[in-house]
C-alpha cells in the first residue's frame, strides 16, 4: 500500500509527497535525503520515516532541533498514526487518514503499539484519500536536482534546430485541434 504525506504548511501547503518504492523517506538538508527541506531547522539527515507492517514508523536521526509529532518531541522511534502530524524543523506534514482523539499523551513506541491500534489504523473507513491522483508527487530525486530538470526543459534554445522548433510546433498544433474536436 502507497504511503502519503501531505503538506501542512509554507507555500507548498496541500501537496502530497509519496513513499518511494522502497517504503522508507529520509528527510534532511543532505543531498542523499529524499526530501530535502533547505532549512537550517532542519538537520542534515533529520529524520527517517519507514512504511512497516505495523503502520508508519518515524526515527529522529540525531537531529538537532527535534522531531515532533502531534506536539511532542520524539526520541528515537515513534509511530506516525493516521490524521496525526509530523513536525521537520517549522514543516509539518500529516498522515492522511481519521484525527485520533486528543488524548494529552506522548505518541507510543513502536513497541507499545497493540493489535488493536494496528487494526484501527488499518480499517479506517473515513480515509478517502487515493494516493494515485493528479496532486501525489513521486520523489525520484532532490527537489533542487528536479527543480534544475525543469528549468532545462523550460529554457530549451531552438533557434539553433529550427527543426525541432518546427516539430515542437506541429505536435502543438496536433493536440490543439485534438482538444478542439
Amino acid at each position: 500500500m502507497a504511503v502519503v504525506l501531505i503538506i501542512q504548511t509554507g507555500k507548498h501547503k496541500g501537496r502530497k509527497i509519496l513513499f518511494p518504492p522502497d517504503g522508507t523517506l529520509l528527510i534532511g538538508r543532505d543531498a542523499e535525503c529524499h526530501l530535502r527541506l533547505a532549512s537550517t531547522d532542519v538537520s542534515r539527515r533529520h529524520c527517517e520515516l519507514s512504511n512497516t507492517e505495523n503502520g508508519v514508523v518515524v526515527k529522529d536521526l540525531g537531529s538537532r532541533n527535534g522531531t515532533f509529532i502531534d506536539g511532542f518531541l520524539i526520541s528515537e522511534t515513534a509511530a506516525l498514526n493516521p490524521g496525526s502530524i509530523l513536525k521537520v524543523g517549522n514543516i509539518e506534514f500529516a498522515l492522511p487518514g481519521k484525527r485520533p482523539e486528543p488524548s494529552g499523551q506522548k505518541p507510543k513506541s513502536v513497541d507499545d503499539t497493540s493489535d488493536d491500534d494496528i487494526a484501527a489504523w488499518l480499517t479506517d473507513e473515513g480515509e478517502t484519500e487515493d494516493p494515485s491522483d493528479e496532486e501525489s508527487t513521486i520523489i525520484r530525486g532532490s527537489v533542487a536536482e528536479i527543480a534544475a530538470e525543469e528549468e532545462q526543459v523550460n529554457q530549451k534554445d531552438y533557434t539553433r534546430h529550427p527543426q525541432a522548433q518546427e516539430a515542437a510546433d506541429i505536435i502543438r498544433n496536433h493536440w490543439q485541434a485534438k482538444e478542439q474536436h
